[in-house]
């Protein structure tokens, strides 16, 4: 039954990725998303019984609210690499297939090894303040308007550039990612590689292309790359959880997989809110940063997690209504000029 369910999800994911790609069809997939949840913890609770249907609602929430917190790193991310939306469509659906994946086998008997990993949440902790940080003091670096239309040296054409046989030397992939102003982990990853590293995308969001009879990796892998190093980290924390929590591990894993397929949706209605409330800028630094903070400390301070939804909560609130208060006041200043 699972495999079916499963099966079904994936046809659905893959029939939403034709929907045009605004607010109104990103808040009506995610509504679909809804239903369909509701619909497995039916069936849920007709095979077994109330409390398994329960345990099963309070596992998707669970997993769901946790959600968020990776939607604003992804946000960071994938607006710092400028990727298109096609491009970003596919590596978040890459990055939570190898998320239900990588929460199967830690269901198995992998959460104890990735807790005895003491090091993981502080080298996330400190990248995560660090991207805070840089992004509040780059204003313009997360609010792009994420249209298909992407800078020309993020989006190869279908004409590669003229000289040393159509492909990127491994100085002219470093004057690209320095042009773009990449980081420093892309300037590495084309002098390591050399030619072999394309520091763009191409029409079509292909992670590997072949320039020359070579094979070539794009743009596309490195940013797939940083995703999942951040979900998989961010994820053993919030499954580790349920596993404490829900003592029946399927219950506690499909609850998991059927709230990862949210998280395409929730990106772009996210997306959607960062272009509308510009003030939500400064949110997403806090939040990078009060995350951060969090894995930093978290051998010092327990922060319990109603408290880190209530955070959440209260920012998102308080910039959406600056944001407004601040756009009608604009309005109501050009009307007196005027």
């Amino acid at each position: 039954m699972f495999v079916i369910v499963l099966m079904a999800f994936l046809v659905m994911h893959w029939t939403l990725l034709d929907w045009p790609s605004n607010r109104w069809y990103h808040g009506l997939a995610l509504g679909i998303w809804f239903v369909l949840a509701a619909g497995c913890n039916s069936l849920i609770w007709l095979h077994s019984d109330s409390k398994a249907a329960q345990d099963w609602l309070t596992g998707y929430l669970f997993e769901f609210l946790f959600s968020l917190e990776n939607v604003f790193v992804f946000q960071t991310v994938l607006s710092t690499f400028e990727t298109p939306r096609e491009h970003a469509q596919k590596a978040l659906f890459i990055t939570i297939c190898v998320q239900i994946l990588f929460q199967l086998v830690t269901f198995m008997g992998l959460a104890a090894w990735l807790q005895s990993i003491a090091v993981l949440p502080y080298l996330l902790g400190l990248w995560l303040v660090c991207l805070g940080l840089r992004i509040l003091c780059s204003p313009h670096s997360c609010v792009s308007d994420f249209t298909d239309n992407v800078d020309t040296c993020r989006l190869s054409s279908e004409n590669p550039p003229e000289g040393n046989g159509g492909s990127l030397t491994s100085a002219e992939n470093a004057a690209t990612v320095n042009d773009c102003s990449l980081t420093f982990c892309l300037r590495s990853l084309s002098t390591c590689i050399g030619n072999r590293f394309l520091a763009h995308y191409t029409a079509d969001p292909h992670i590997f292309t072949i320039r020359d009879g070579k094979l070539r990796i794009t743009m596309l892998g490195p940013v797939i790359l940083c995703l999942l190093i951040i979900d998989i980290v961010m994820e053993t924390d919030v499954t580790l959880a349920k596993i404490e929590e829900i003592d029946n591990y399927f219950i506690a894993f499909t609850s998991s997989a059927a709230a990862a397929f949210t998280v395409p949706e929730l990106y772009f209605v996210a997306r959607d809110f960062f272009q509308r409330f510009f003030l939500l800028h400064y949110g997403i630094c806090f939040m990078l940063c009060f995350f951060g903070s969090e894995l930093l400390l978290n051998n010092v301070v327990d922060i319990p997690d109603n408290i880190t939804f209530g955070v959440i909560f209260l920012v998102l609130v308080v910039c959406v209504s600056l944001s407004g208060c601040w756009g009608k006041a604009n309005q109501h200043a050009s009307s007196v000029n005027w």
